[in-house]
C-alpha cells in the first residue's frame, strides 16, 4: 500500500481521464481512503504492541497486529502500479509461502523458535534487498539521488541482516561455532566496509541510475555488506546470541524504514519504526541483564577484553530423585529455576506438575525468570505459560532475588551461566558483574544437568562444587518425571493443604489421624516380626517407636509388627489403631522379646531388655556407642546385631534416616516454648497506656537443627535473637531467619568430620568465652546445644556467668545428655540456683513433651532405614553387607563389635596474626566514569548539529512528501520506544514474533514493484514478495 503520488495532490491521476469529473473526484476519494489506511494500519500496529504490556490483553493485540497486516495487502492491490498480471503472480506467491510456511510452523518444537526468528529476519534482509533490486533495475523508474540514497542504505541494512541472521542461525542451531571469530584488524575493516559504503553511494549518485558504473556500485554494496553481516554476528560469542537476535530484529526494523523511504510508502515507515525500535529497547535489555555493552555488542564487541579463565575445583555432592522429592516435600518454599536446558528436554509439563503438587501441600513454590534465561527474551515465560503455569508464581530476578536466604529449597534446571557465583565473586571473569540468580543463598541448591560441562560462556561454575549444592545427573525431563512421579507416591495418602503455610500439623499428622477403618488391610506375608515395647510403663517416657502412620509401609515391605499392649497409649495411639493395621498384640514385654526378629525401641536399652535379648535378635535403638563401649560389648558376647540410631553418618544419604535431626528440631522448638512458659516476662515488644515494655532477649548457642529451630520460634514470638556457632557456614542461616550472629573475634574454623562441631584451640575458647559472658548477661534466655560427636558436651556457661544474669532468666540446656553446656545443669530436673535466681532446665527428652508428632517423625525415620536396606528379605544381606550408610549403625554383628569411631578432626591451627599495614584489598567493580558537565553539553549539541542537518537536507530536497514521511519516522520512533518500554518482561519473547510478523509488512512494498519492466526487475520483485509473504505466514 503506497502513500498518495504527488501527481494527486494537484487533482490528477495518471490512469484518470483529468477531464472526467465523475472519475476525477472517484480517484480523489480513493486516494483519501489510502491515506485513511496508512492511519488505520498504523493504530493497530501500535495497538499490537501495547496490548502485549499484559497478558490479559495480549491476545486482542495479537487480533489488532493481524488485522491491520490484512488491511495494508489489501489496499496494496488497489495501488495504481498493481496490475491484473501482478495480481496473479502475488497470489501464487502468498499460496506456496503459505504452505511452506504453516508447515514449517507446524513442526517447529518451542526449542527451534530462536533458530526460526533469526531465519524470518533473514527472510526480511533478503526482501529488502530484492525490492532495492527490482526498483534500481525498473527501466521506467526515475530515481534522482535522493531515491538512490535511499536504496543504497536499503541494500546496507537489508544485506547486513540476511548474512548476519544465517550466521546467528546457525550458531544457535550448532551448525556454526559458538566461539567468536576474532579476526585481525576486523574493526578497522568493518570501519572501512561502512566508509566504502558511503563512498560507493556518493559515486552511484554521481553516475546516476542505469550506468554501468552505478550497476557496479550496487553489486559491489551488496558484496561487502553481506560480508559486514557475517564478520559482525561472527566475531560474537554463543553466550551473547540472544542479544544478537534482538539486534537483528531491530536491523529488520530500520530496513523496512529504508524502503519506505525508498517507495515512499509512509506505512513500511512507521511499521519499520516500531520494529526497530523493539529490537534495539530489547537489545539493550538483554546487554543489561548480561553486563554487556550494547554498544560493542552492536560493533562485533568492538573494545571487549576477555576476561581471565578460572579454574574451579572442588567436590560435588551427587543426589537422587528420592532425596530430592523428600527435600521438596518438607521444605516450606522451594524456588525453580528454569534455563535453556529446560527447553532442550521439553520438560516443562512435568516440572509445573512439580509445582503445582507441592502448592497443593502448602508449600510456597516460585519461579525466578533471568532476563537472559534461554535463547530469547522471555523464553522461559513462554515455555511456562503453555504449562498453565500461574503467572503470578512467575517472578523476576529483580523481584526473586532477595527471596533466596529464606528459602528451602532452590531447584536449577538447565541453567548454567545465570546462576553462576563468579559474576559476583570474581568480577574479572568473564561474566564479572553480569547479574544473575543468587540461588546458592537458599538452604539447599539442587542442580539438574546432563552433565559438568561449560555454559554459553564456557567458564566452570563454582556453584557445582558449593556445600550445600546437589548435583542431580541425567535427563532433565526423566529427572522430572521420576520426582513428580515419587512426590505423587509420597502424597497419594495425604490431604492437600488449604494453601501455602496454612497446614498447621505435620504432614504424617495430618495424614494419619483420621476416622477409624472398617477392616483390616490384607499385606503380603511376614518374612520379619519387629517387637515394640511399651517405654511408657516403667519410666516418664511418652513415645513409642513405632507409629501407626508407618505401619502400612512396613507390612508392604513383607514385615509384620507384635506390639505390647498400651505402647502407644500416651502417644494418644490406642491399641485398635494398631490392630486395624494388622500388628498382634500382646500384654507383657517377654511375649515380644520371644516373637520378635527386629527390636525397635525411641530409648537406650534397660538392664531388663538387655537380659531379654537373645541371640539372633535385631535391636535398633540409641545406643550413644562412643559413651557405651562396654554395653557394646555385652551385646555383641549375647550375639545380638545391635544398630545405634544415633550414629547415622552426616552424608546426604542419609538425611532421611536421621532420628536426631528429627528430635532435635522438636527440642529446639520445645526449649523456647519452655522458656518463656518460665520466664515472667513478655516475649514480644508491647506499647501500653503505662509505657513501652521492650522485647526480650534471648541467646542461642549452637546454630545446628536444634539451634535454628530455636531461633526461628524465638523470632516468631517477637524476641531479640542473638546466636553463636563456631561453623562460620551457618552464619547466612542465622541471618537470614532474623537473628544476629555473634562471631569470635579469633577466626578458626570448628566444622569437624561430617559437618559437626570440633574442639577449638585454646585462644579460641578463651575469646568465645569471654563473648559468651558478655551476651549471657545481657540475655533473659539462654540456649545451649553445643555437643561434639564421641565426646562430653563443652563446658560453655560457667557459674559466674549464670549468677551475672537478671534473677528470673531461664537456661535450657539441650546437651544436658552428655552432661550439659551449662556449669549448673542437672540432667533432666529444672531447677533454680539460689544465689542468682536464673532458671536452668536440664531436660534431656524434650521432644516426649510432644509425643505424637514425636513419635511420627522418630517412626517416619526408622520407615527409611528399612526401606533403605530393602524389604525383609533382604535384611539379613544389607547387615552382613553394609554400605555407606548402614555401616556406621551397624555396632555389633556376629558376636564382634563392629563400631568404630569417626577419624578425629586435625588438631586446629593457631590462628594467624594479621600482618600490620596489610589490609586484604576486597574485589571491587570497577566504576564506570561519570561524564562531566562539559562532555554531557558537547553530547547535546553534537546531536542537535546532526538533527540539524538531517532536516535542512530534507528543506533543501524541495519535497514536501520526504518532509512529510520524516515525521512521521520520527514520531513513529518515539511512542515505539514508550510502547516497547511497557510491555511485561514475561512477553518478549511474544514481542519479538510480533514485531517480526510486523516486519513482513515488507511485502507491500515488494508488490508494488512486481509491475515492473525488465527481467532482472520482474524475479527480484516476485523473489521479495515471496520472502515477505513467508516471513508473514
Amino acid at each position: 500500500m503506497a502513500s498518495v503520488d504527488p501527481h494527486l495532490r494537484g487533482g490528477s491521476h495518471p490512469y484518470l481521464p483529468e477531464e472526467d469529473p465523475a472519475s476525477l473526484v472517484s480517484g480523489t476519494a480513493f486516494a483519501t481512503m489510502t491515506e485513511a489506511s496508512v492511519v488505520f494500519v498504523a493504530l493497530s500496529f501500535m495497538y499490537a504492541l501495547k496490548g502485549l504490556g499484559s497478558p490479559v490483553t495480549a491476545t486482542r493485540g495479537n487480533a489488532a497486529g493481524s488485522i491491520g497486516m490484512l488491511v495494508a495487502v489489501v489496499f496494496a492491490f488497489y495501488d495504481p502500479h498493481f496490475t491484473p498480471k501482478s495480481l496473479e503472480i502475488a497470489l501464487i506467491c502468498f499460496a506456496v509461502a503459505a504452505v511452506a510456511g504453516i508447515m514449517i510452523a507446524n513442526k517447529a518444537k518451542m526449542i527451534m523458535m530462536p533458530q526460526m526468528v533469526a531465519g524470518f529476519h533473514a527472510m526480511v534482509g533478503l526482501a529488502a534487498v530484492m525490492v532495492a533490486f527490482a526498483r534500481y533495475f525498473d527501466p521506467k523508474e526515475e530515481m534522482n539521488a535522493g531515491h538512490l540514497v535511499e536504496t543504497m542504505i536499503g541494500i546496507f541494512f537489508g544485506a547486513m541482516t540476511l548474512t548476519g541472521s544465517i550466521v546467528a542461525c546457525g550458531k544457535l542451531h550448532g551448525i556454526i561455532r559458538s566461539k567468536a571469530l576474532l579476526l585481525p584488524f576486523r574493526h578497522w575493516i568493518n570501519a572501512g566496509i561502512c566508509v566504502a559504503s558511503v563512498a560507493l553511494t556518493v559515486y552511484l549518485c554521481i553516475v546516476g541510475k542505469g550506468t554501468k558504473g552505478g550497476t557496479i556500485c550496487i553489486g559491489i554494496e551488496t558484496v561487502i555488506c553481506l560480508y559486514l553481516g557475517w564478520a559482525l554476528v561472527m566475531s560474537i560469542g554463543g553466550a551473547d546470541m540472544p542479544v544478537v537476535v534482538s539486534m537483528l530484529n531491530s536491523y529488520s526494523g530500520w530496513t523496512t524504514v529504508a524502503c519506505g523511504f525508498m517507495l515512499s510508502n509512509t506505512i513500511l515507515i512507521i511499521a519499520g519504526s516500531l520494529i526497530g525500535s523493539s529490537g534495539a529497547i530489547l537489545s539493550y535489555i538483554m546487554c543489561k541483564g548480561m553486563n554487556r555493552s550494547f554498544t560493542s555488542v552492536i560493533l562485533g564487541g568492538f573494545g571487549v577484553e576477555e576476561g581471565h579463565t578460572v579454574e574451579v575445583t572442588g567436590t560435588v555432592t551427587e543426589t537422587n530423585v528420592d532425596e530430592v522429592s523428600h527435600d521438596l516435600l518438607n521444605a516450606k518454599s522451594v524456588i525453580v529455576v528454569p534455563g535453556y536446558g529446560m527447553a532442550v528436554a521439553r520438560c516443562q509439563q512435568s516440572v509445573a506438575g512439580i509445582a503445582e503438587l507441592l502448592r497443593s501441600q502448602g508449600v510456597k513454590v516460585e519461579f525466578a525468570i533471568h532476563p537472559v534465561a534461554g535463547r530469547l527474551p522471555g523464553h522461559m515465560n513462554v515455555l511456562l505459560a503453555e504449562a498453565n503455569v500461574p503467572y503470578d508464581i512467575v517472578k523476576e530476578m529483580d523481584e526473586i532475588n532477595p527471596e533466596f536466604p529464606t528459602t528451602d529449597v532452590s531447584i536449577v534446571c538447565g541453567a548454567n551461566d545465570i546462576v553462576n557465583p563468579l559474576a559476583v565473586e570474581d568480577l574479572s571473569s568473564p561474566i564479572g558483574g553480569m547479574p544473575v540468580l543468587e540461588v546458592w543463598k537458599a538452604t539447599r541448591c539442587v542442580v539438574m544437568k546432563r552433565s559438568m560441562a561449560t555454559g554459553y560462556s564456557g567458564i566452570e561454575n563454582p556453584l557445582f562444587y558449593k556445600d550445600n549444592t546437589r548435583m542431580l545427573f541425567g535427563n532433565a525431563k526423566t529427572r522430572t518425571q521420576e520426582i513428580l512421579a515419587e512426590l505423587q507416591n509420597l502424597t497419594k495418602d495425604l490431604q492437600p493443604a488449604a494453601g501455602p503455610g496454612v497446614n498447621a500439623t505435620t504432614p504424617l499428622l495430618a495424614a494419619e489421624k483420621k476416622p477409624e477403618p472398617q477392616k483390616v488391610k490384607e499385606y503380603p506375608p511376614a518374612k520379619k516380626i519387629i517387637g515394640v515395647l511399651n517405654e511408657a510403663s516403667n519410666s516418664e517416657e511418652t513415645r513409642v517407636a513405632i507409629a501407626p502412620n508407618v505401619v502400612s509401609k512396613f507390612r508392604e515391605m513383607g514385615y509384620g509388627f507384635i506390639m505390647e499392649s498400651g505402647c502407644g497409649d500416651k502417644a494418644s495411639f490406642p491399641d485398635r489403631y494398631y490392630a486395624t493395621e494388622g500388628c498382634k498384640l500382646v500384654q507383657t514385654s517377654a511375649e515380644v522379646f520371644k516373637a520378635a526378629d527386629i527390636i525397635c525401641k525411641i530409648n537406650t536399652l534397660t538392664e531388663e531388655d538387655i537380659k531379654s535379648l537373645r541371640k539372633g535378635h535385631i535391636v535398633v535403638t540409641y545406643l550413644w556407642p562412643a559413651f557405651n563401649p562396654e554395653l557394646l560389648k555385652t551385646l555383641a558376647a549375647k550375639g545380638v546385631t545391635a544398630m545405634s540410631v544415633d550414629a547415622v553418618p552426616r552424608i546426604t544419604r542419609a538425611q532421611k534416616l536421621d532420628t536426631l535431626s528429627s528430635m532435635a528440631n522438636m527440642a529446639g522448638y520445645k526449649a523456647i516454648i519452655e522458656a518463656f512458659h518460665l520466664l515472667p516476662r513478655f516475649s514480644k515488644p508491647l506499647t501500653t497506656a503505662a509505657g513501652a515494655v521492650p522485647a526480650a532477649r534471648v541467646f542461642i548457642i549452637g546454630a545446628g537443627v536444634a539451634g535454628l529451630s530455636a531461633v526461628g520460634t524465638a523470632r516468631s514470638l517477637g524476641a531479640l535473637v542473638v546466636a553463636n556457632d563456631t561453623r562460620s557456614v551457618v552464619k547466612e542461616q542465622v541471618e537470614s531467619m532474623g537473628a544476629e550472629f555473634a562471631e569470635v573475634p579469633i577466626k578458626e574454623e570448628g566444622a569437624g568430620a561430617g559437618g559437626y562441631a570440633k574442639v577449638m584451640s585454646d585462644e579460641f575458647r578463651q575469646a568465645q568465652m569471654q563473648l559468651y559472658a558478655r551476651l549471657s548477661a545481657d540475655s533473659d534466655v539462654v540456649v545451649t546445644t553445643a555437643q561434639i560427636p564421641g565426646k562430653p558436651a563443652p563446658l560453655l556457661i560457667t557459674k559466674e556467668m549464670v549468677r551475672s544474669m537478671r534473677p528470673g532468666s531461664v537456661i535450657v540446656d539441650l546437651a544436658a545428655q552428655q552432661g550439659g553446656n551449662c556449669e549448673l545443669t542437672q540432667k533432666d530436673k529444672t531447677i533454680v540456683d539460689p544465689e542468682s535466681g536464673v532458671t536452668i532446665v536440664g531436660e534431656s527428652n524434650l521432644a516426649r513433651f510432644m509425643p505424637a508428632q514425636a513419635s511420627e517423625l522418630f517412626a517416619a525415620n526408622m520407615g527409611h532405614l528399612f526401606k533403605h536396606m530393602g524389604d525383609a528379605g533382604n535384611l539379613d544381606n544389607a547387615i552382613t553387607n553394609p554400605d555407606e550408610v548402614i555401616g556406621p549403625i551397624r555396632c555389633t554383628y556376629n558376636g564382634e563389635v563392629t563400631w568404630k569411631p569417626a577419624a578425629p578432626p586435625a588438631a586446629p591451627p593457631p590462628p594467624k596474626a594479621k600482618p600490620a599495614n596489610t589490609p586484604a584489598a576486597p574485589v571491587e567493580k570497577p566504576e564506570k566514569k561519570e561524564q562531566t558537565n562539559f562532555s554531557k553539553w558537547l553530547n547535546f549539541f553534537i546531536g542537535l548539529l546532526v538533527l540539524g542537518v538531517i532536516c535542512i537536507c530534507a528543506g533543501f530536497s524541495n519535497d514536501m512528501q520526504l518532509v512529510n514521511q520524516l515525521m512521521a519516522f520520527v514520531m513513529a520512533v518515539i511512542i515505539g520506544y514508550f510502547l516497547v518500554w511497557s510491555v511485561d518482561p514475561a512477553l518478549h519473547t511474544p514481542l519479538m514474533s510480533v514485531t517480526n510478523a510486523i516486519s513482513g509488512i515488507i511485502v507491500v512494498g515488494a508488490m508494488t514493484q512486481l509491475s515492473a519492466q525488465g527481467h532482472m526487475a520482474s524475479v527480484c520483485a516476485i523473489v521479495g514478495t515471496f520472502c515477505a509473504s513467508f516471513n508473514i505466514f
